[in-house]
């Protein structure tokens, strides 16, 4: 998990495409076993140097390794794709063409490793060479930085610096740790440095001590205890008038206590250890301890520090205490104050003809001191009393219309990125490549997690590629990782605190996009008149203009991986893209509204990702089932019903099939399987039969749409054993008499919709033993009285939804739905009142009696940098 670059050519590339030549019995083989075999020698250097980030920039092996990366994976797709060609033609001509694409095939492979991988693999030899010298001639006698002066542009934090200071000076008999967190640049050394030289912490605390961690990165434990035992010295706490020897005897003693888990230690690291807490035993301290990056290491060694002080951390990441003070961003009126200080030097001094221009800048900023400071730099000049009056108008005017583009000028040479990037460098490969991959959504977009995972996967970013199963899984903890360390913004969350949506902060999507810049990851396409469109080969474009306008100018590049267009577009042709884009694997298009399906679609043979609007379109086509690699089909159509005409159980590779319409699908033959499919919605209810599931083994989310009375075999539904998420919309105005025993009972998530049933029926749901969340829509059930008991079951239910129903009368026993967490109730006009044991739960409340809002202790108001829990209905696909 080092490098996406190497997982992504030797974990995907291997078992797919070299088993298809394997297969055909093509010469390729060893080309591309001895190609393997290099690459795997430069992963493993890359794994013994990962910590040398200057060496590794410097010799720029990421770069090259994607060029190679991309160059074998261009040679062989498009030999398959004219191998594919051959196949069509007579059985002497298809011979004689497939031997023609081996030879031309093993050639390229013999050019790419000659004349981009062996110069690679010399200069890392060269390199181990010169290593030991290198290292040598850049040691510099180390320094520590002393702590940071009184800020002098403190804006917006005085309320939390005064709440950490009372935090700080309570009593207690344990080691209290306190954690100030957040993203990059929000100001937390600012607010640290502000305590640390406040009166009051000063007078209650003897002994500061002051340790810049993220300063010397990777720093040894025993440069940290030097630094920390230096400054004990120099506040008076440490005592220098015994010998050496006794020093040493007394640091060994076991009333000092070390760590069982820190016995791997040597002797002199452990003695160095003792004697900084036998030191700071003797007089209150507090440390501390700024830009945190090795937590592990602080897990090791936090033992240490006797509960005669206090520390305080300043850290992006989250779980580096048991008490995180996550900081908050500035208002807009702190940033505009914050901006003024930055280029004129106080407040009022501001001519009122850069006002207007100077809020924008400032509500641009995102909430961030760091982007403020950046962007204040970049006015500086235009602000000098040299500078004409009408120039310096145009100046702050044209700063305001693109913030992010100057913030990102500036922080390219400055330090706005330097503080991102040593996040950035300690993520590992693959993960860096997902981290950047966020750049291609447009500024301040809120992405849904679901989309950004199923493209990821597309694109090829997550290691182990042969575990499709469980890549989901891996996806959701990357993104989970990118949120604790502050990289990624969490904007919305499920009721069980699953991500919903997350976005990144202008100042991280400019660092994503000029790092993706520099790797050519990605490239923004914006269409203007006079400037000719000119595309990087092998990267991934995204479309910031009409698509229409973009293919009207013709562009070719046969290697470009992805389109990803995010402008909303009406009536778009699309019967060019196949001819220019032949080795395209992503098609990201779902704002864009195609007048008909694209009918050669099925000409681009790589495609793994398709999402894709189309209002009038009734049909998939036949020949999109060649499309063999294909793992997500997304269809945004107004259309009730879509007849998929290819036989989608030749897509093996296909994972989620997703569209509103209901899905007539063809009837799978014997022996077909389809194990990777995970996301069926909306199935038509003819199609529900047992020949269906059977072939789908895996599904865990499955929507079904249509005259729910019309199921075709309901009973074949309880063989589903993965299901984890069922939604039912019924479209007929009658009772569908479903079957509530067919439901499996695995689901974790049940969605019913105008299905009309019997509030008598409740308690059968209620025995699905491991359903959390339970939503009934358009008068799911129907009738006037429900009384809800312990006995109905329920017992882990947590999220329950009830919108539009006529129900009048709700009588609840105090045990019923022990595990209830969350109640929303919407268009429930007619309910004379909520039972009083389940008014805790309420969130969000549209009944006759009672306010039309209504939030409980849980889901009260919160400031708005803190994340939302989305009580909404739509939380299956």
């Amino acid at each position: 998990m080092k490098d996406a670059v190497i997982s992504n050519l030797v974990e995907w590339m291997t078992p797919n495409l070299f088993g298809v030549y394997m297969r055909y019995g093509t010469g390729v083989s060893n080309k591309l076993e001895k190609l393997i075999d290099e690459i795997k020698k430069v992963k493993a250097y890359l794994a013994d140097v990962s910590g040398q980030v200057e060496q590794l920039r410097e010799m720029d092996l990421e770069r090259q390794l994607k060029e190679v990366d991309y160059d074998v994976s261009d040679a062989i797709e498009s030999s398959l794709s004219l191998r594919v060609a051959a196949l069509a033609k007579n059985i002497c001509f298809r011979l004689l063409l497939i031997n023609q694409l081996d030879e031309a095939l093993e050639w390229s492979l013999h050019s790419i490793k000659t004349r981009k991988l062996d110069p690679i693999t010399n200069r890392i030899e060269a390199y181990k060479d010169l290593g030991t010298q290198q290292t040598k001639s850049k040691e510099t006698t180390k320094v520590e930085p002393p702590p940071p002066p009184p800020p002098k542009k403190f804006v917006g934090f005085k309320d939390e610096a005064d709440t950490l200071i009372s935090c700080l000076m309570k009593e207690s008999e344990t080691l209290d740790v306190i954690a100030i967190t957040g993203m990059h640049g929000i100001g937390k050394t600012t607010l640290a440095s502000k305590i640390y030289h406040d009166n009051r912490i000063r007078e209650e605390f003897p002994t500061l001590l002051w340790v810049d961690d993220g300063a010397v990165p990777s720093r040894p434990n025993k440069d940290l205890f030097l630094d920390i035992l230096n400054q004990c010295k120099n506040s008076g706490s440490w005592k220098a008038d015994t010998s050496d020897q006794a020093s040493c005897s007394n640091c060994m003693d076991s009333s000092i206590g070390i760590p069982n888990d820190l016995s791997y230690l040597p002797d002199d690291m452990l003695m160095l250890m003792a004697t900084v807490k036998d030191s700071l035993m003797k007089s209150k301290y507090l440390l501390i301890l700024d830009g945190l990056w090795d937590t592990e290491r602080w897990e090791r060694v936090m033992h240490m520090f006797p509960a005669t002080g206090k520390v305080l951390i300043t850290s992006c990441y989250n779980y580096v205490s048991t008490k995180p003070h996550v900081l908050r961003f500035l208002t807009q009126e702190e940033s505009w104050e914050l901006l003024q200080l930055e280029v004129f030097g106080e407040l009022g001094k501001c001519p009122d003809t850069l006002k207007s221009a100077g809020e924008r800048i400032a509500r641009e900023c995102d909430g961030s001191p760091l982007a403020v400071e950046a962007a204040g730099n970049s006015l500086v000049v235009s602000s000098s009393p040299e500078a004409a009056k009408n120039l310096t108008e145009k100046w702050w005017e044209a700063v305001s219309e693109n913030v992010s583009m100057y913030v990102a000028d500036y922080g390219a040479q400055q330090r706005v990125l330097k503080r991102v990037e040593l996040s950035y460098y300690r993520l590992s490969h693959f993960l860096r490549e997902c981290f950047l991959y966020l750049g291609v959504f447009p500024e301040g977009r809120e992405i849904r997690v679901q989309t950004l995972v199923r493209l990821w996967m597309a694109e090829g970013l997550l290691p182990d590629q042969e575990l499709i199963l469980n890549m989901r899984e891996t996806a959701d903890r990357c993104l989970r990782y990118l949120a604790d360390i502050n990289l990624v913004m969490v904007v919305k969350r499920y009721h069980d605190g699953q991500i919903k949506t997350c976005r990144l902060h202008k100042l991280m999507h400019a660092f994503c996009k000029y790092r993706a810049h520099e790797k050519d990851l990605y490239q923004h396409i914006k269409i203007t008149e006079d400037r000719p469109i000119s595309l990087t080969p092998n990267s991934r474009l995204c479309i910031d203009s009409d698509i229409s306008k973009f293919l009207s100018r013709k562009p070719m590049e046969p290697s470009v991986r992805s389109i990803l267009c995010f402008n909303e577009e009406e009536k778009v042709e699309s019967s060019r893209i196949h001819k220019r884009f032949k080795l395209l694997r992503v098609m990201e298009c779902s704002n864009v509204n195609f007048t008909r399906f694209p009918k050669k679609l099925n000409k681009l043979i790589h495609l793994r990702y398709i999402s894709l609007s189309c209002d009038e379109i009734s049909e998939i086509p036949e020949n999109i089932a060649t499309l063999c690699y294909l793992e997500t089909l997304v269809v945004d159509t107004r259309a009730s019903s879509l007849l998929f005409k290819a036989n989608k159980w030749r897509m093996f590779k296909l994972q989620h099939l997703v569209t509103k319409a209901a899905i007539v699908l063809a009837v799978p033959r014997e022996g077909e399987v389809s194990k990777y499919l995970r996301t069926l919605t909306r199935l038509a209810p003819s199609c529900c039969n047992k020949e269906v599931f059977r072939v789908a083994p895996n599904l865990k989310t499955l929507g079904i749409r249509g005259h729910l009375a019309t199921l075709a075999e309901p009973r074949s539904m309880i063989k589903l054993n993965h299901l984890e998420n069922l939604k039912l919309i019924n479209e007929s105005a009658v009772d569908c008499q479903l079957n509530l025993n067919c439901i499996p009972r695995t689901l974790g998530s049940l969605t019913l919709s105008g299905t009309h049933l019997k509030w008598e029926c409740m308690s059968k749901l209620g025995m699905i033993y491991c359903l959390k969340t339970l939503k009934l829509i358009n008068n799911a059930f129907t009738g006037e009285s429900l009384t809800s008991t312990r006995a109905d079951g329920f017992g882990r239910l947590s999220f329950l939804l009830i919108d539009t129903t006529d129900l009048v009368s709700w009588e609840a026993s105090p045990d019923c739905l022990p595990s209830l967490k969350h109640l929303v109730l919407k268009n429930c006009v007619n309910l004379q009142k909520v039972p009083s044991s389940l008014e805790k739960c309420l969130d969000i409340s549209d009944v006759g009696n009672i306010p039309s809002v209504a939030l409980s202790p849980t889901t009260a108001t919160r400031p708005p940098s803190q994340i939302q829990r989305d009580p909404s209905h739509d939380m299956n696909p």
